[in-house]
């Protein structure tokens, strides 16, 4: 599909269509990342992908992924009658956290406390660890990768937040008011605008 780098889609609706366009009938692989953000705060995407199921992708040699990191959410969306997704699950797979063992082995070559601050900065995310410049120093990878303007994990955190939690707006307002030394409760409350009880939860 060769769009201008700035179009944007007028709904779903068409971005599926340009989908099925763009395969014309070959074998491909649809991956949706994130899906529980998406049907949380797309209008209506649940619903134009069951659609997209039913009356478009299904007589196709089209695979629909769904990449999720909260599988209760995915299991109440394929259990729930009411939801547009209830029983269209083919397959489903339950990929394990990558283990301490294994996350060691992208540091070959560091010494101890390089491998203690790189797992105790990015833990044991495949992604972040394959990023690593093992010629390059902590602080010199740390620029590179979470503060250089054009770096791959620049919005790393908030993407932390959107995915795993229901008020990151909240959460963003929280630690903000922190950075800037609000940190106490009493300060937190009058710097975000929330309730006590609330400020007080989290």
């Amino acid at each position: 599909m060769s769009l201008p780098f700035d179009y944007v889609y007028p709904d779903w609706k068409a971005i599926f269509a340009a989908i099925l366009s763009f395969y014309k009938g070959k074998r491909g692989i649809l991956v949706i990342d994130e899906y529980p953000y998406i049907a949380t705060h797309g209008s209506g995407f649940s619903s134009y992908l069951q659609d997209f199921i039913d009356n478009h992708a299904k007589d196709t040699q089209l695979m629909i992924l769904l990449s999720i990191s909260s599988f209760s959410f995915m299991e109440k969306e394929m259990k729930t009658r009411t939801s547009p997704l209830y029983k269209r699950k083919t397959f489903s797979m339950k990929i394990k956290p990558l283990v301490f063992k294994n996350a060691l082995a992208f540091l070959n070559g560091t010494n101890l406390e390089e491998k203690a601050k790189y797992l105790s900065l990015f833990g044991c995310h495949p992604y972040c660890l394959s990023l690593i410049n093992k010629k390059a120093s902590f602080e010199e990878n740390l620029l590179e990768l979470v503060y250089a303007k054009e770096g791959p994990l620049l919005d790393a955190p908030n993407d932390v937040l959107t995915t795993s939690i229901r008020e990151s707006a909240f959460y963003n307002s929280i630690l903000s008011s922190i950075s800037k030394g609000f940190i106490t409760s009493h300060l937190n409350v009058h710097k975000t605008n929330f309730q006590k009880e609330k400020s007080n939860s989290f």
